[in-house]
C-alpha cells in the first residue's frame, strides 16, 4: 500500500524546535518578547503566537532554517512508521516546503529518519497517487476531502476545528497511525 506521509506536524516536530531557537535568540524573559507554546496555536497562521509577528516566517524559513529544519526531532512513534515499510508498505513522503533551502534540509532530514520510497515536494499533495494520506494542515485536508481521497488527520491544535468528513479518521500520534494502518490495511 502507498502511504502518503506529511513531514512537518506529522513526523517532524519543527514547531518545538522553532520555539526553542526563538527563545534562545530572542530574550523572552520580559513582557516585550514572548512565544506561545504549541498547545495554544489554534490557527495555521502563527504570526500572532510570537512577539515579532510576521517576522517569525523570516526567522523560521531563512535566518534559522538550517538549524530548525535539519535538527528538529521526530515525534514519538516514528519507529512504527519505519516499521510499516518492513511490512511491505511504501512510504511516500509528500511535503510542501516554503523555499529551496528548507526543501534541501527537509530531504536531508528524511534520509536520516525515514525509508521513503518516494519524496514529493509539492503544494498539491492530492495529485500524488496514494492509497491513504496523513496530514495536519487544514488546506491539504480540504484538498483530500474535496477530491474524495482516503486520509487521516494528525490531530494538532491548529486543526481541531476541522471537520472529519469522508470517513477520515483523526489520530493523536504516530502510534495510533501505525496501529490504524496495521489493523485496517
Amino acid at each position: 500500500m502507498r502511504i502518503g506521509i506529511d513531514i512537518d506536524g506529522c513526523v517532524r516536530d519543527n514547531y518545538e524546535k522553532l520555539i526553542q531557537v526563538y527563545k534562545r535568540e530572542i530574550d523572552c524573559s520580559t513582557d516585550e518578547h514572548w512565544a506561545d507554546p504549541v498547545e495554544k496555536w489554534n490557527s495555521y497562521n502563527i504570526s500572532n503566537r510570537f512577539s515579532i509577528g510576521d517576522g517569525i516566517y523570516d526567522f523560521w524559513f531563512r535566518a534559522h532554517a538550517e538549524e530548525i529544519y535539519k535538527h528538529s526531532l521526530p515525534y514519538p512513534g516514528i519507529q512504527g512508521i519505519v516499521n510499516l515499510a518492513s511490512f511491505g508498505h511504501d512510504l511516500i513522503v509528500i511535503t510542501d516546503q516554503p523555499n529551496p533551502a528548507t526543501t534541501r534540509y527537509t530531504v536531508e532530514w528524511i534520509y536520516d529518519y525515514l525509508p521513503a520510497k518516494e519524496i514529493h515536494i509539492t503544494p498539491n499533495k492530492h495529485l500524488v497517487q496514494c492509497d491513504i494520506y496523513m496530514d495536519d494542515a487544514p488546506h491539504h485536508l480540504k484538498d483530500f476531502k474535496d477530491h474524495d481521497l482516503n486520509y487521516v488527520i494528525m490531530s494538532r491544535p491548529w486543526n481541531v476545528n476541522e471537520e472529519d468528513l469522508n470517513g477520515a479518521v483523526r489520530v493523536d500520534d504516530l502510534y495510533a497511525f501505525e496501529k490504524l494502518i496495521l489493523k485496517d490495511y
